[in-house]
């Protein structure tokens, strides 16, 4: 949803072959219409979901040049209020947004390195780079994405795959009703 649907139909219309997943095998089916794709539906946070998502990739194109990797979920409160039982809601927060984007790229590298081309992107967060009260693991998962994108850019320079890290502002999607609260701010203020 929201930027990943956005990027899948941008791809689409340029002409790419597109694998697309998501958790959400309904929504992920409606996305894969206007973009035409094939579809994986995975909760990448699943033990080996990221192994078998590669294997269909590679099967159903023969090779992956890009990689956009745009999971992203969110816990909104003051921290040190959390209540006990929204832990849980918060390691899923660093599960999807940080570990399971590194498992993933984790395998799909390799291929790309055994190419000698490819392109990893990480969507990334403003409030991976700038701290955001009431938002402190949303911040630290994706700021944890960013240092991530760096690292790995030093790591393959040289081997024809690049890596970037893609920080939107404040883009209007269903993240904010997803996370139970409402974008509030007036600056920045959301974009399309």
């Amino acid at each position: 949803s929201g930027i990943g649907a956005a990027v899948a139909r941008r791809l689409g219309a340029q002409g790419w072959r597109l694998v697309l997943s998501g958790r959400d095998a309904e929504r992920l089916g409606r996305v894969a219409e206007r973009a035409p794709a094939s579809v994986f539906p995975a909760d990448l946070t699943r033990s080996g979901a990221e192994r078998r998502l590669t294997r269909f990739a590679l099967d159903h194109t023969g090779r992956v040049d890009l990689l956009v990797a745009g999971a992203g979920v969110g816990w909104a409160g003051d921290f040190t209020a959390m209540p006990p039982s929204d832990l849980d809601e918060v390691v899923e927060v660093v599960e999807v947004d940080l570990l399971s984007t590194l498992r993933l790229v984790r395998q799909v590298v390799p291929h790309m390195v055994e190419a000698g081309s490819g392109r990893v992107v990480l969507v990334g967060s403003l409030a991976g780079a700038v701290a955001v009260r009431g938002e402190a693991v949303y911040s630290a998962a994706k700021a944890g994405l960013g240092a991530f994108a760096d690292a790995l850019r030093y790591e393959l320079r040289g081997s024809g795959v690049a890596v970037g890290l893609v920080v939107p502002g404040v883009v209007d999607t269903p993240f904010f009703d997803r996370r139970g609260v409402p974008y509030r701010r007036s600056w920045p203020g959301p974009v399309p």
